[in-house]
C-alpha cells in the first residue's frame, strides 16, 4: 500500500497546487495581458469550471473502463494543457489551457478516489483515503507560496515545472498501477451510473448532506482572511501565515483520520465530527482575542481534515456498483458547495457584524448534515 500513498499523495498534492498556484501570478498575468485584476481571477473560474462540469461527464464514462488509462490520459492533458499556459500568448488562450487544465484534472482525481477501493480494502482504505486527504491539505497549504517563490524567478516558471513533474508522474504511475478494471454495468447507458445512485434512498441523503455542510464551509473558509483582517486589522502578511498555520491543523486531522476511523468506525466518527464543527462555528463570532479566534479556528481545521475520507468512503461503499460515478460527483458537489458557499457567505458577511451571520449559517449547515447521517443510521438499523 506504501508505493500507493506516495505516488497518489504526490498525484494530488501537484493537482492541487496547479489550482492555486496562479493566485499569486494574478497581478503579473493582469500586467502582462493588460486586464483588470477583476479579469485576471477568470483564469482561475476556468480551471475550476472545467473540472466540476466535466467531473459529471468523467464518471459515467468511466465506468467499465480501465481506470489506470483514464489516470494516465487525464495527466497527459494536465501536463500539456499546463505547459502550453506558460506560453500562452493572450489572455484568451491562457483561459483556453487552464480551462483544459481543469478538464484534465476531473479525469484524474475522482479516479484516484475510485481505485482505492479496487486497489486495497479494510483500514487500508482508510488510511489510503487519509493520504489523498492529506495531500489536499499540503497542496492547500504550499500552492500559494509554492507559486510565489517560482513566480519570483519568472513567472512561466511554476506552469513549467508543474508539467515536468506531470511527464515524472506519468512515468512512475505508468509502470506501478495494475489494470484496475471495472465491470461494465448490464444495459450501460451514460446516464444509468446516475440513476443507480439516486435510486438509492442512502446515497441519495449522503450526497444532500455533503452539499448542505460544505455550502457551509465555503461559505466560511472563502472569508476567514477578510474577517482576520476587518476584525483584528491584520495585514496580508500575517493572515498568510495564520492561513499557514490553519492548514497544520487540517494536515494533522488528516494523518489521525484512520486511527480514529479504527476506534469509532466512519459513520460514527463523521457524526461526531459534524456536531462539534456545528458547536465550533457557533463560537467562533465570539472570539473576540485574536489568538482565541485562531485557536478555535484552528480545531475547525483539524476537525476538516479528520473528516473528509470518511465522507468518501461511506459514499462509496452506498454505492459501490457505480464508484467512478460517485467519486466524480462528489467532487463536483464540493465544488458546486464551494460557488454557492461563496455567494451566500458574502451577503451574510457584510449583512451582520463580527462573522456572526457566516459562522451561525455555517454552524447550522454542519447541525443539519448531522440530523441527515442520524436518519441515514436509524434507517440502517
Amino acid at each position: 500500500m506504501k508505493k500507493f500513498s506516495i505516488t497518489f499523495f504526490l498525484t494530488i498534492f501537484l493537482i492541487g497546487t496547479d489550482s492555486l498556484l496562479i493566485s499569486p501570478l494574478l497581478p503579473i498575468l493582469a500586467q502582462n495581458y493588460h486586464i483588470s485584476l477583476a479579469i485576471a481571477g477568470w483564469m482561475v473560474s476556468a480551471y475550476a469550471l472545467g473540472y466540476a462540469i466535466f467531473a459529471l461527464l468523467a464518471g459515467p464514462l468511466s465506468e467499465g473502463k480501465n481506470r489506470k488509462h483514464i489516470i494516465l490520459a487525464g495527466l497527459i492533458g494536465f501536463g500539456l494543457s499546463t505547459f502550453f499556459c506558460a506560453f500562452a500568448p493572450n489572455f484568451a488562450w491562457m483561459i483556453i489551457f487552464r480551462l483544459f487544465a481543469g478538464i484534465s484534472a476531473s479525469f484524474i482525481m475522482p479516479q484516484i478516489y475510485a481505485a482505492v477501493p479496487t486497489l486495497v480494502d479494510g483500514q487500508n482504505r482508510i488510511k489510503l483515503m487519509a493520504t489523498i486527504g492529506a495531500g489536499v491539505s499540503v497542496s492547500a497549504i504550499a500552492g500559494v507560496p509554492i507559486g510565489s517563490v517560482l513566480a519570483s524567478i519568472i513567472w512561466q516558471f511554476p506552469f513549467i515545472i508543474i508539467a515536468l513533474l506531470s511527464a515524472i508522474l506519468f512515468i512512475i504511475l505508468a509502470k506501478l498501477l495494475p489494470t484496475i478494471q471495472t465491470p461494465k454495468p448490464i444495459n450501460h447507458s451514460f446516464f444509468s451510473p446516475y440513476r443507480h445512485i439516486f435510486s438509492n434512498q442512502r446515497t441519495r441523503l449522503y450526497f444532500l448532506a455533503l452539499l448542505i455542510f460544505f455550502i457551509g464551509v465555503y461559505s466560511n473558509t472563502t472569508f476567514i482572511g477578510t474577517w482576520l483582517a476587518k476584525g483584528f486589522h491584520l495585514p496580508v502578511e500575517i493572515i498568510g501565515f495564520a492561513m499557514l498555520f490553519l492548514g497544520v491543523g487540517q494536515l494533522l486531522g488528516s494523518i489521525l483520520s484512520p486511527r480514529l476511523t479504527l476506534h469509532f468506525g466512519s459513520s460514527k466518527l463523521l457524526s461526531l465530527v459534524l456536531l462539534t464543527i456545528a458547536i465550533v462555528f457557533f463560537f467562533v463570532p465570539f472570539s473576540t482575542h485574536l489568538v482565541l479566534a485562531i485557536a478555535t479556528l484552528f480545531i475547525f481545521f483539524l476537525l476538516g481534515g479528520i473528516q473528509f475520507p470518511q465522507w468518501m468512503t461511506l459514499i462509496q461503499e452506498s454505492s459501490p456498483q457505480a464508484l467512478g460515478t460517485t467519486s466524480s460527483l462528489f467532487s463536483a458537489t464540493v465544488y458546486l458547495a464551494s460557488t454557492i458557499g461563496g455567494i451566500a457567505g458574502g451577503t451574510l458577511f457584510i449583512s451582520f457584524p463580527h462573522f456572526f451571520g457566516v459562522s451561525w449559517f455555517s454552524s447550522l449547515g454542519a447541525l443539519i448534515a448531522f440530523l441527515i447521517l442520524v436518519r441515514i443510521k436509524t434507517k440502517k438499523s
